[in-house]
């Protein structure tokens, strides 16, 4: 037999003599080699077809979601990030919707024929109204189905149009806030069960979760989110929830500060004539909560504690620049440098009747037996989409040694009380041991993250399943 004439044959010749060098048997034929590929090629598509999602991911891996009041975070377990960070709700269309298009929240009318709000969230229904801007009401029966129905068209997005996934062949872990009403807890699992007919459900504490992603088991997580901040001690694994102190100070409560002050001090300038315009109310109110939440995750940070009035007119010295928000395409909304600092400060804003976060952190504790306070005070895990925001962490651990180190009652030397109770001084001795503990996972995904390596881990448990849920006749059980 002639050499091969064209360079390419000869590697090709080179290459069949080297299989047949390995593999002996199959020297007198190529056909059984053939035949092998186009096996495995079958064994590898019919094994495609058999997963329950589009993704690469086993039949094993769970389905992990994360309702928050702004986002649902959804995934796979065993993985280290979500797959999708969705809004909360199904978007109002403008012609329902009098301050546009927002996610989360939906206008309805109560008995009174008065428009409400509702917003969905992971620790309370929070419901909003002319009157009342934010209280919490029982909810009539036509509420509640409206609450279930945009979250059952969240959930079958999630599975059919984000995931990708066959929803019957998937348990689910559910990131669990540990003030969850069981109204709606109730809701999720009837959706989850009764309509898209997941085989399991297993709810585990987000706090006990975040906590997992620092590879610890004792420690003190605080959960800054969107309409509240709680903390949680955890001691070995164990959540206790007796002890548990929240606070209606957060995310909100920093974008309502933020509204007040571009509203007084911030200045918008005109592209084509370069001219600075107060802010007016009208303004303020025609932006869509998009555009405050990202103003504050791009522009604010967390100042600095001992920040002193520069002026009579209640401005600020401060150090940062001015910062220059797109507003349309022309117009710029000037901010200056101290409020982008001074929005947050509403969080550490505490006096003898009410309370700040740093105080909330040392009732938590209080709450505590003396012998693990130590062990509380040396982990702490600040999580949370709040949590974020630049110089909160160095900002918090100040205000927490101050109020250990001026807990008294007795005059400072400007002649004004101390703003922290004299019940923190027994905690002094917890100072030299604070310690924040670090993550190298994003805040505001910790509970997600800490419930994909629970999945993976199988260390949720068997959960509710979906013959118990039936044979209770929709009573869900109390585990």
């Amino acid at each position: 037999m002639s050499a091969p004439s064209s360079p390419a044959a000869q590697r090709a010749a080179r290459a069949l003599d080297l299989s047949t060098a390995a593999f002996p048997s199959s020297s007198s034929s190529i056909g059984p080699s053939l035949s092998s590929a186009s096996l495995s090629f079958s064994s590898s598509t019919s094994s495609l077809r058999r997963q329950g999602s589009l993704y690469v991911s086993s039949d094993s891996d769970r389905v992990v979601l994360d309702i928050g009041s702004r986002y649902v975070r959804c995934g796979f377990s065993g993985e280290s990030k979500p797959r999708h960070v969705l809004p909360c709700g199904v978007p109002v269309p403008y012609s329902t919707a009098p301050e546009g298009c927002r996610s989360g929240i939906k206008d309805v009318k109560n008995a009174d024929g008065e428009r409400i709000s509702l917003r969905l969230n992971n620790h309370r229904l929070s419901v909003s109204s002319q009157h009342c801007p934010t209280h919490q009401l029982e909810l009539d029966h036509s509420s509640l189905e409206h609450i279930k129905n945009m979250l059952t068209d969240q959930l079958r997005a999630v599975f059919h149009n984000y995931l990708l996934t066959d929803s019957k062949a998937r348990k689910v872990i559910v990131c669990e806030g540990p003030l969850m009403p069981r109204t709606l807890k109730r809701i999720i699992v009837s959706i989850l069960f009764d309509t898209l007919q997941v085989p399991a459900i297993s709810f585990a504490p987000m706090h006990l979760l975040a906590l997992l992603t620092v590879g610890k088991t004792t420690g003190l997580v605080i959960d800054c989110g969107n309409l509240e901040t709680s903390v949680l001690p955890i001691y070995d694994g164990r959540p206790l929830f007796p002890n548990i102190q929240t606070i209606p100070l957060a995310g909100d409560a920093i974008t309502t500060r933020l509204k007040y002050l571009v509203r007084h001090h911030a200045h918008i300038l005109r592209g084509s004539s370069r001219a600075l315009i107060p802010v007016t109310d009208a303004f303020v109110s025609a932006r869509p909560p998009e555009f405050w939440e990202t103003l504050k995750a791009q522009v604010c940070v967390v100042g600095a504690f001992e920040v002193q009035p520069s002026a009579a007119d209640g401005t600020f010295q401060s150090v940062l620049p001015e910062a220059r928000y797109p507003v349309d395409a022309t117009d710029r909304l000037v901010l200056p440098g101290w409020v982008r600092e001074r929005a947050a400060e509403v969080l550490f804003e505490g006096d003898e009747d009410r309370r700040s976060i740093a105080t909330v952190v040392w009732d938590a504790i209080l709450k505590c037996p003396a012998d693990i306070r130590t062990d509380l005070a040396a982990n702490i895990l600040l999580v949370g989409g709040t949590a974020m925001m630049p110089g909160l962490t160095s900002r918090l651990k100040e205000e927490l040694l101050t109020a250990v180190e001026h807990s008294h009652s007795a005059i400072d030397k400007l002649g004004h009380y101390d703003t922290f109770p004299a019940r923190y001084a027994k905690l002094r001795r917890l100072a030299p041991r604070l310690r924040f503990a670090d993550t190298t996972f994003m805040a505001n995904c910790a509970a997600w993250i800490g419930g994909s390596l629970a999945g993976s881990l199988r260390m949720t448990g068997a959960g509710v399943t979906r013959e118990a849920w039936e044979a209770a006749a929709g009573v869900l059980p109390d585990r």
